[in-house]
C-alpha cells in the first residue's frame, strides 16, 4: 500500500478539510493543520515569532514525514510557508520572491524594471507628512494605496486634490502604517535600500483605464502555466487579440522571472484599454483568486486547492482529466467520484472579508435549504437553518447571524410580516434579511419586500455565483456601517474611546452599580506641561505624544476597564468594582510607566510626567457630581507639585486643613 505524503496546511479550517479531502490527490496526501485560523486571521496583528515557533514545534514534534507546507490564508501564511519550507527542506517558493509580491512597492519596482513601458507611473510618499503636495509628483486622477498589497481597505481614488486630504484623514496618526508582520519580515530579511529607505509609506498610482482581464496559474520549473480569465460583467475573453493575449504571457514570464517566483500560484490583473490599444499591468498576487472556482477549473481543467496541493508537494499541477484516466484504468467507478459540474469545488469562494459570517436560512422547503445550506457552506460561511418562524426566533436566541435569507412563502406568518417584527426589534433591526423565493416576482411585491425591511431579492432557481455576490455585498455595506458607527466612538489620533462613547459606558456602569451595589472608579489623568511640546516642538510631535501616552495607558488596564480622551491632553479612566484606593493603585503604576518612558519627537527626546485625580461611586452620586469629584482631585494633584496621585478624599481633606 503506498504511503500517504502529509502535507501541513496553515489556517486549515473543517470546511477547507473537507474540500480538500474530496480532492482527487487526497487518494496520496493527508491533510493536518498547522496554526489555527483565529492565529493568522488579522494580519494587522500577527505576532511573527509566535507563530513560527509554534508551527516549527508542530513540525517538529510530527512522528510521520512532513512532505509539504501549504497555506489557505493569504498573507502572512504565504510568507510563513516560504520560511517554513526553507527551514525544513521542503518545496517552496523563495521568501524573497513571494515577500516583493506581498510589498505593493518592492513589486512595483520590480515590474517596472521587467515591463516598464506596461507599469503605471508610480511613487512611495509618506501619508503622515505636512507637505504632501511637494511629496506627490502626480496629477491627479491617481491611486492612494497602502504598502501592503492584501490591503484593500486603505486604496483611495483620488480624482481631485481635496480627495487626497479627505482620504488621509481616515488614517489615525496613531496607527501604524504597516502591519506588525510585514514590519517584522522587512526587519529580518535582507531587502533592497530603496525598500529600506521608503520605511514606513504609501503608492500613489496613476489611474488608466481598460477593460480587466486576469491571467491565472502557476509557474513551475520556470514555466508559467496559465488561463485568462476575463471580467465577466465588462467583456468576454474573446474580445482579446491573440496578439494581446500573447502580450499577457509575456509580460507574466518577465515579471515572475524578475522576480524570482519558482514553484508557485500566481495571479496577474491587466486593463486593457481598447481605444490607446495598451496593457497596463495592475496588480501581481503569489496565488490563484478567491473567485468560483469553476472557471478555473474549467480553464486549466484543476481544481484550485489542487494546484496548491500539487506545487506544496514539489509536483507539477495534474490536469483533472489525467486523475479520471487513471482512476479509470484502476477500475474505480466514476460514480462515486464528485463531479466537476456539481461538486463543491465548483461553488464561489467567500471573499476573505466576509469569509467565516453566520447566515441564517429560513425556507419551509427541505430541498430549498439543502441547496442553500450546501452552496453557502462550501463558500465559506457558518450556516444555520430554519423552517418556520418559531424555529427562526428560537435560533436568533442561540445565535445572533450576520445576515438571513428569507423565504416569502412560511407556515403561519409570512416573509413580509417576519421581516418587519426584525426590523421592528432593536436587537435584530441591524440584520440585513435578503429575500430569496421563486413567488412574488412583481413590482409590487418586490416593493412590500423593501418597505417591510429586506436589502435585496433572489429568485430562485439561482446561480450560485449570483447568490455568493449578493450576500457577500450585503456582508460588507453591514461592516462598513458599523465600522463607521465605530468611527463616531473612537478617538482618531489615540485610538480611544472618545467622549461620546465614554459616557455611554458611564451610565451603564453607573446603572449596573446602583443595581448591584457594586462600587466603581473615575480616574481623570492629565498630561503635566503639555502646551510647550506644541509650542516648542510642533503639533504633530505633540500628537505622536498623545498616542504614545494613550498606548501605555490602554496597554495596562484589564478588558473590563475604560480609557478614553476626555479632551486636549486629558484622558479618563472607568475601573468597575473598584474602589479608591485600588484605583490609586493602578494610576501610580501608569504614573510611573509614563515617569519612565523616553518619548522620541523630531530627533529629541522628552520626559513626560501625569498627574491623576481619583474617586470612588457606588452609582449614588450623579455623573457630573463624579467628574466635578475626579476633576477636584485632579486639580489638588497638580497644585500639589503634579507627577503625583490623588484621590478626592485627601484633596478634601487636605483643604479641610
Amino acid at each position: 500500500m503506498m504511503r500517504k505524503q502529509n502535507l501541513f496546511v496553515i489556517g486549515l479550517d473543517d470546511l477547507r478539510l473537507e474540500q480538500l479531502q474530496q480532492l482527487p490527490q487526497a487518494e496520496r496526501c493527508a491533510f493536518h493543520p498547522l496554526l489555527g485560523i483565529d492565529a493568522i486571521r488579522d494580519p494587522a496583528r500577527c505576532d511573527m515569532p509566535e507563530l513560527i515557533h509554534d508551527a516549527v514545534d508542530t513540525l517538529a514534534g510530527f512522528k510521520g514525514s512532513v512532505d509539504g507546507i501549504a497555506s489557505v490564508c493569504d498573507f502572512p501564511g504565504s510568507v510563513l510557508v516560504a520560511i517554513l519550507a526553507a527551514r525544513f527542506d521542503l518545496p517552496s517558493p523563495a521568501l524573497e520572491a513571494v515577500l516583493t509580491c506581498e510589498h505593493r512597492y518592492w513589486s512595483r519596482r520590480e515590474q517596472a524594471a521587467a515591463v516598464c513601458a506596461q507599469v503605471p507611473r508610480f511613487q512611495a510618499f509618506d501619508p503622515l507628512d505636512d507637505n504632501l503636495s511637494e511629496q506627490i509628483r502626480l496629477a491627479p486622477p491617481y491611486w492612494v494605496k497602502p504598502f501592503e498589497s492584501f490591503r484593500t481597505d486603505r486604496c483611495f481614488p483620488i480624482h481631485r486634490l481635496p480627495d487626497l486630504g479627505a482620504a488621509l484623514a481616515t488614517i489615525p496618526r496613531a496607527e501604524a502604517l504597516l502591519s506588525e508582520p510585514l514590519r517584522w519580515m522587512l526587519n529580518n530579511v535582507e531587502v533592497p535600500a530603496s525598500i529600506a529607505e521608503a520605511r514606513e509609506s504609501f503608492v500613489a498610482e496613476a489611474m488608466v483605464s481598460g477593460v480587466r482581464h486576469t491571467l491565472e496559474g502557476y509557474i513551475h520549473d520556470g514555466e508559467v502555466y496559465g488561463q485568462i480569465l476575463s471580467d465577466a460583467e465588462h467583456a468576454p475573453k474573446s474580445s482579446l487579440t491573440l496578439e494581446i493575449e500573447r502580450q499577457m504571457r509575456d509580460i507574466a514570464r518577465k515579471v515572475l522571472a524578475r522576480i524570482g517566483l519558482n514553484h508557485a500560484p500566481f495571479t496577474i490583473e491587466c486593463l486593457y484599454d481598447k481605444a490607446s490599444d495598451h496593457l497596463w499591468l495592475l496588480e501581481l498576487h503569489p496565488r490563484l483568486s478567491r473567485m468560483s472556482g469553476a472557471p478555473v477549473e474549467q480553464a486549466h481543467g484543476r481544481w484550485r486547492l489542487g494546484v496548491m496541493v500539487d506545487l506544496a508537494l514539489g509536483h507539477k499541477p495534474t490536469p483533472i482529466d489525467e486523475y479520471d484516466r487513471s482512476r479509470g484504468a484502476r477500475g474505480q467507478p466514476g460514480a462515486d467520484e464528485p463531479p466537476v459540474a456539481k461538486g463543491p469545488m465548483r461553488v464561489a469562494q467567500a471573499d476573505v472579508e466576509v469569509a467565516g459570517s453566520r447566515l441564517l436560512v429560513v425556507d419551509d422547503e427541505q430541498s430549498n435549504l439543502i441547496a442553500l445550506e450546501t452552496t453557502l457552506r462550501n463558500a465559506g460561511f457558518r450556516i444555520d437553518l430554519a423552517q418556520d418562524s418559531e424555529q427562526l426566533f428560537a435560533r436568533l436566541q442561540q445565535a445572533k447571524p450576520d445576515l438571513i435569507l428569507l423565504d416569502i412563502r412560511l407556515p403561519g406568518d409570512d416573509g413580509f410580516t417576519l421581516c418587519e417584527r426584525l426590523q421592528g426589534d432593536p436587537d435584530t433591526a441591524d440584520i440585513p434579511v435578503i429575500f430569496v423565493t421563486s413567488i412574488y416576482k412583481d413590482a409590487n411585491s418586490i416593493g412590500k419586500g423593501f418597505a417591510a425591511g429586506g436589502v435585496d431579492f433572489i429568485a430562485r432557481p439561482f446561480f450560485p455565483e449570483e447568490l455568493i455576490a449578493r450576500v457577500q455585498t450585503h456582508l460588507r455595506l453591514k461592516k462598513y456601517r458599523e465600522h463607521l458607527e465605530s468611527l463616531t466612538r473612537v478617538d482618531p489620533l489615540t485610538g480611544l474611546l472618545n467622549r461620546r462613547a465614554m459616557l455611554e459606558q458611564l451610565e451603564s456602569e453607573r446603572s449596573r452599580a446602583l443595581r448591584t451595589g457594586l462600587i466603581y472608579a473615575l480616574v481623570l489623568a492629565d498630561i503635566d506641561h503639555f502646551k510647550p511640546v506644541n509650542d516648542n516642538h510642533g503639533h504633530r510631535c505633540g500628537d505622536a505624544v498623545l498616542a504614545s501616552v494613550a498606548s501605555i495607558l490602554k496597554e495596562r488596564m484589564r478588558r473590563s476597564e475604560k480609557v478614553c480622551r476626555w479632551g486636549g491632553e486629558e484622558f479618563l479612566l472607568l475601573l468597575p468594582a473598584t474602589d479608591a484606593k485600588g484605583a490609586a493603585v493602578l494610576a501610580e503604576e501608569l504614573r510611573a510607566a509614563v515617569a519612565a518612558t523616553a518619548f522620541s519627537c523630531g530627533g529629541q527626546t522628552l520626559r513626560l510626567t501625569l498627574s491623576f485625580g481619583i474617586m470612588a461611586d457606588a452609582g449614588e452620586q450623579s455623573f457630573d457630581t463624579c467628574i466635578c469629584m475626579a476633576d477636584d482631585a485632579l486639580y489638588a494633584a497638580k497644585h500639589a507639585g503634579r507627577n503625583c496621585c490623588v484621590t478626592h478624599a485627601n484633596a478634601a481633606r487636605s483643604w479641610s486643613e
